[in-house]
């Protein structure tokens, strides 16, 4: 029987905010990979799912909200802003979930969003998208990671899909969406 089995909650760190939290280690052993539900900090009234993640230590990509992050390291919960890194390399990126923020920093401990409705997704290529459109990953853009609509003559073994539009969008304003990380493969 574990020793210890005390209910804890994920620490979101001293920053305040969900989207620059960091931490150089963990502040309970144990947490990494643990999942929590909490209130959208956007205002909706449901909530999202969060993930504490080690940021790969060579990660160069810039992290925003909204940002997809890529799995690197499933078992060990490591993740990368550069599909470069991530299982599937840049041609089929596995996406790990979405970054609230600039935070955390490569070689540090933070919280992703893997579930649940959110703000904006970056929205890479050309193009827009409307309501109801399935998005997947667009990884062509290295630095950020992002999001465009599904388009009919996408290979479905080859496109991870991301998340289900809740209104419009294009490369200046991205669009709202339902984070589901439906993998196709």
């Amino acid at each position: 029987m574990p020793s210890n089995q005390e209910l804890k909650s994920l620490w979101l760190g001293p920053s305040g905010t969900l989207g620059s939290a960091g931490e150089s280690e963990l502040f309970y052993p144990g947490e990494l990979g643990k999942t929590q539900w909490h209130k959208d900090p956007n205002g909706s009234d449901k909530p999202i799912k969060l993930q504490k993640v080690f940021r790969y230590a060579t990660d160069g990509a810039t992290a925003q909200a909204g940002g997809i992050c890529y799995w690197v390291d499933r078992d060990n919960y490591v993740v990368s802003g550069d599909p470069e890194d991530a299982i599937g390399g840049s041609a089929n990126p596995w996406p790990a979930g979405a970054w609230l923020g600039a935070g955390p920093t490569a070689g540090n401990y933070g919280i992703i969003q893997v579930a649940g409705p959110i703000a904006e997704l970056h929205h890479t290529g050309s193009g827009t998208n409307a309501a109801g459109d399935v998005l997947v990953n667009a990884a062509t853009d290295a630095t950020t990671g992002g999001v465009v609509a599904a388009k009919a003559t996408d290979a479905g073994d080859e496109i991870h899909n991301i998340a289900i539009a809740v209104g419009t969008g294009d490369t200046t304003t991205g669009p709202a969406g339902d984070l589901v990380l439906l993998l196709t493969d």
